[in-house]
């Protein structure tokens, strides 16, 4: 449970890291490590629902949105994943170094093949 949460942009495995964007707390990780797989899928399925239902209506930062199209990939909800690519490319058209590091990490976890 805890790895999940954390490649889902949550505490890393190891503790919290220092500047680390905000994600579940400890509690959180400890409640999602007694859960039943069904209980704890939910819970995370809830989370990334946030962080995009948050992002698509008040924006957010390169960070926040490559952390919401990894989400979706370790979900294995690839096609979520390249339209949040799409939403996040747009959302920074006045930024070529955000939409280059929207595209790495595209390459990165294989959404652009």
């Amino acid at each position: 449970a805890r790895r999940q949460v954390a490649a889902l942009g949550g505490e890393p495995a190891e503790g919290p890291a220092a500047g680390a964007m905000p994600g579940p707390s400890r509690a959180d990780v400890d409640a999602a490590a007694g859960m039943n797989d069904a209980d704890r899928q939910a819970m995370i399925e809830g989370m990334v629902a946030q962080l995009a239902t948050r992002l698509d209506s008040s924006g957010g930062s390169v960070d926040e949105w490559l952390r919401l199209i990894r989400a979706y990939q370790v979900l294995g909800r690839t096609d979520d994943a390249k339209a949040a690519a799409e939403r996040a490319i747009e959302a920074f058209a006045d930024d070529p170094e955000a939409q280059a590091r929207i595209r790495s990490i595209g390459d990165e976890i294989g959404l652009n093949q």
